[in-house]
């Protein structure tokens, strides 16, 4: 990959059948959940480089999220959610 990345579009949980839509953005990344192998294939002959990350990546940011939240003093407590929701298991 050589070109230079300028925007990036990010639609959480399972949004592979909407990359048409971050193509018309003239999006350069699309991240999202579920790219199925040939929609995969679609978005890069359109242009459109894809990254799906997975389900359950959220976890990596709840607490950069928190701490942010917390850095405006909104005046609230914020609570950073202790629940696993993840199905899958490493074996």
């Amino acid at each position: 990959m050589t070109q230079k990345i300028e925007r990036i579009a990010i639609c959480g949980g399972s949004g592979g059948k909407l990359w048409p839509k971050a193509l018309e953005k003239k999006t350069d990344i699309y991240i999202t959940g579920d790219i199925y192998y040939h929609v995969g294939h679609d978005m890069l002959s359109a242009g459109l480089l894809g990254i799906d990350p997975g389900h359950y990546i959220e976890h990596a940011f709840i607490g950069l999220v928190a701490d942010k939240l917390r850095s405006f003093d909104l005046g609230v407590k914020i609570y950073e959610s202790q629940e696993k929701t993840n199905p899958f298991y490493d074996i």
